[in-house]
């Protein structure tokens, strides 16, 4: 580094020679900046394909759970129309009941499964039976 000052008739130079661990460190954190400025194509990324593809999924999603809702709904429907049939014989009325409780079960859990994972859209409790 070079300084000189010139007042009136009075003129002063001064001489820094420059440090070889200060130089090092701008080398290295020149370095690190060229890579970086080198990698900013890699690091950006486009983001609306990440969109695209999240909607996709989302709209995949959305079918997949309407399709469950629909088919929750009908096992609960069926379990109240099993529950609802009178018969006088035990065994049938033991096989309605099984198939009853394991309808009920089914939707039971899904309504579990729906609880412990949140999701927007999510599915509807099922009825009381």
């Amino acid at each position: 580094m070079k300084l000189e000052i010139d007042i009136s008739d009075i003129h002063v130079h001064v001489h820094f020679t420059p440090d070889p661990e200060v130089l090092a460190r701008l080398n290295v954190i020149d370095d690190k900046l060229d890579l970086v400025l080198d990698k900013e194509d890699h690091i950006m990324i486009d983001v609306t394909a990440l969109q695209a593809v999240a909607a996709r999924l989302q709209a995949s999603d959305t079918a997949a759970l309407a399709a469950l809702q629909a088919l929750k709904d009908q096992n609960t429907a069926l379990a109240a129309q099993l529950a609802a049939i009178p018969t006088q014989d035990p065994a049938t009325q033991s096989a309605i009941n099984d198939v009853v409780t394991a309808l009920t079960t089914t939707a039971d859990s899904v309504d579990k499964a729906v609880t412990a994972n949140p999701a927007t859209p999510n599915l509807t409790p099922s009825p009381t039976t």
